[in-house]
Formats: structure tokens, sequence, C-alpha cells
């Protein structure tokens, strides 16, 4: 299993989420967010470092989320948008 750092902030969040990737060695990393439902509402391609992630367009709520490389799920959690 893939040890990935991974910081996803703010939580709760507004527009945007910031998604810290920090290690460079994760094949293709993708972020993945879901509504409740568990329907996928956003796929985010994700580069080492810092990433800028637009959420305008979701709706206010929980989330759940989780970030895949190379086939495997690195890291997970949950979000709220206010």
């Amino acid at each position: 299993v893939l040890q990935a750092q991974v910081v996803l902030s703010p939580n709760p969040f507004t527009d945007r989420l910031t998604l810290a990737l920090s290690t460079p060695s994760l094949r293709s990393p993708v972020l993945r967010l879901y509504d409740v439902a568990g329907r996928l509402v956003l796929t985010e391609r994700l580069e080492y470092g810092i990433n800028e992630i637009n959420t305008s367009g979701l709706e206010k709520g929980l989330y759940f989320w989780a970030v895949e490389a190379g086939g495997e799920r690195v890291k997970s959690g949950k979000v709220v948008k206010m």
C-alpha cells in the first residue's frame, strides 16, 4: 500500500478546496468527490504540490473524497461545503 502525504483543506469549505500532495512518486493521482448518495460529482487530476480545486458548482452539504493513484485508494475522508 502506498504511503502518501495528502492534506485536504479547509474543512468546512465554500468555493475552493486545497489539496497538498507531498508524494511525487504517485502514478496519475486523482481526487474523486462523491455526494452522500455515493454519486461521483467531481474528478480532478492532481499534481505533486498544492492543487487548487474549484468547487463553486457543488451544492452545500457533506461529501466523501478519495485520492487514488495507480488504481489504488491512497487516502479518503469527508468534507462539508458551507
